[in-house]
């Protein structure tokens, strides 16, 4: 949510009304794909606008854009996160038996389900007393008659003033909250576990039977109920798998499930033991990686009419007055460093810097920048004076995910504000740009590590992972040292930010959850390239641009990835002062060994 006194601050969806979702919404491409009637799994990092595309899915947002009511609309969309209920948090494993996790699981996961669709009903649907007649058809003769075929005596009056809406929320929240209550006396282990009473609701029994009569009602859309599940990925390991079953059942014209991951979903395993698969069982949409798909060319215009809509938005409701102001205005570059950028992209021109390869032209735009910060001080941020500063390179700093944008945009706006004795002002100067941008690396590289290293008590095996987030550390350091040196170095090709294996098949599996953990946090980007030998292919990561301020890196444009062993990076992880030294001292090429030891080369 924008707030009237920063254009950039950024709340949860959950908080925001349908007006803000519309007004801030920009879509983009891959946010088309997700109202389709298939099964969607949507994998994004944290802020990368996951959350703010589902929300918009919902009845009262999509009245609003297409200006219908919901029983003329496409789909009736169920928004919910994880994050707000107990579930992912109850511990089964006790109760023995998988088969008795499941069902109880599945029973949970059913009543969360079923409440959640009838409370969206009750919240974005205005019955008129035809359809409160119709629902009351359906109360009795679809949703009780279901609820007694589990053998339960359930007594409810008939009176036509009861609001019937309400009371099917209070029957099924209280079966939910009934097991719970049931659970956790189970699962304290203190004396003697109660007998259960009640019914154990499943999916294909219960839930489907049941959405299938609420679409039908003349009130409700003629399409499929879209169910939109944020944060899956905090569900524990049966529940995702039951998640997946039901995604292997083919009721998409009833019930489609929309499933959010923060790149950390535990299996595509069902309870059978069967793996669900693109395309046959869902589509599959990689949210936030900006290295593949149509967000690679369109990110950086989609950032300009954010921040376009916002800024607008922000003068209309603050001071009554329609502007459009160009982003690139509003964060601009550092001008005489860009003067001196300039100088040296005339020089590759002119043939005064010789270039490296037969492109000097190329050359001059992808080296300029790189040469001017090298000479700014080496590899110590403290005598860089080099300034992150300028919309297109805040952008690339944002690595594809926008609120890595709009967060560091609202710091820099704040502070613009405090230097501007409360007058208006229509930009951010390059040094409040540069102070919050290096402020936001250091934090990634410092304080993020901190945080996960204080949750490691809440792991299975604290030791371990702290052993993985240490080599993790160890590794993101030693990885912008080698970028850095690179940078400085006299190759034909310098300007890096992935690396690729060139051994795969050597990866340890202590290797592996190092760099799984990397991409769980947002420190690594992962897809996959050609192999060397131009045969098969093999992982490539890619270290976020966030971090480019720490390591003095160049964040704008393209850069190339180098390859390197395993053997390489488990010795970044493990020992990685004395490589950091050896490339601060003697350059990239003193590693070469360590790191593609059959070619003699990093590259």
């Amino acid at each position: 949510m924008m707030s009237y006194d920063n254009p950039f601050s950024v709340d949860t969806p959950e908080q925001m009304t349908a007006n803000e979702i519309v007004d801030l919404f920009v879509p983009i491409e891959e946010s088309y794909n997700i109202s389709v009637s298939s099964h969607v799994f949507i994998h994004g990092h944290r802020g990368s606008g996951k959350s703010m595309m589902l929300r918009r899915l919902a009845p009262d947002c999509q009245s609003l854009i297409y200006g219908k009511p919901v029983k003329e609309l496409d789909f009736f969309a169920v928004y919910s996160s994880i994050k707000k209920i107990d579930i992912d948090i109850m511990d089964f494993s006790s109760l023995g038996s998988d088969s008795a996790q499941f069902i109880i699981s599945e029973h949970l996961l059913s009543c969360f389900v079923v409440s959640k669709v009838i409370s969206h009903i009750k919240s974005y649907v205005t019955l008129n007393s035809e359809d409160v007649l119709e629902y009351r058809d359906f109360f009795f003769n679809n949703f009780l008659k279901s609820i007694k075929s589990y053998g339960v005596e359930l007594e409810v009056s008939e009176d036509v003033s009861t609001c019937l809406l309400q009371e099917t929320l209070n029957i099924i929240d209280g079966y939910y909250k009934y097991h719970t209550k049931y659970l956790r006396k189970v699962l304290s282990g203190l004396g003697k576990s109660p007998d259960y009473e009640g019914p154990l609701f499943s999916y294909f029994d219960f839930v489907v039977p049941v959405m299938e009569s609420l679409k039908s009602l003349s009130f409700m859309p003629n399409g499929p109920i879209y169910i939109l599940i944020d944060d899956v990925d905090n569900l524990n390991l049966i529940q995702t798998k039951i998640i997946n079953t039901w995604v292997s059942y083919r009721t998409t014209d009833i019930v489609s499930f929309k499933l959010a991951t923060q790149m950390n979903y535990k299996t595509f395993l069902t309870i059978s033991g069967r793996r669900i698969e693109t395309p046959h069982d869902f589509v599959e949409i990689q949210y936030s990686n900006v290295y593949t798909g149509s967000k690679k060319d369109k990110y950086p215009e989609w950032v300009k009419e954010v921040t376009k809509k916002r800024l607008s938005l922000y003068y209309k409701k603050n001071f009554g007055i329609d502007v459009d102001i160009d982003p690139e205005d509003y964060f601009p570059f550092d001008a005489k460093q860009q003067k001196e950028i300039d100088s040296i992209i005339a020089k590759y021109k002119s043939g005064e810097i010789p270039s490296r390869s037969n492109r000097p032209s190329d050359d001059a735009y992808r080296y300029a920048r790189p040469d001017y910060i090298v000479s700014l001080g080496g590899a110590s941020k403290n005598t860089s004076t080099y300034k992150y500063a300028g919309f297109n390179q805040l952008v690339h700093l944002s690595s594809g995910v926008i609120r890595y944008f709009l967060e560091p945009a609202s710091k820099m706006f704040s502070l613009q504000a405090r230097h501007s004795s409360g007058t208006d002002f229509r930009y951010i100067s390059p040094t409040n740009q540069d102070i919050v941008a290096r402020e936001e690396s250091d934090s990634l590289l410092f304080g993020h590590f901190d945080r996960i290293t204080a949750e490691c008590e809440g792991n299975p095996d604290p030791d371990n992972h702290l052993q993985t987030i240490t080599r993790l550390r160890n590794l993101i350091n030693v990885i912008g040292a080698m970028f850095f040196a690179a940078m400085k170095s006299n190759a034909s090709e310098r300007k890096f930010f992935s690396f690729a294996l060139s051994d795969p098949e050597n990866m340890s599996s202590e290797l592996r959850r190092v760099l799984m953990l990397g991409v769980q946090e947002g420190f690594f980007y992962e897809t996959h390239i050609g192999t060397k030998e131009g045969f098969g292919r093999t992982n490539l990561y890619v270290l976020t641009r966030r971090l480019a301020p720490s390591f003095n890196l160049d964040p704008i444009g393209f850069s190339a990835y180098k390859f390197v062993t395993c053997n390489f990076l488990q010795n970044a992880s493990t020992h990685p002062k004395s490589l950091i030294i050896k490339l601060k001292e003697k350059g990239v090429e003193t590693v070469a060994s360590d790191t593609d030891p059959i070619q003699g080369s990093l590259l």
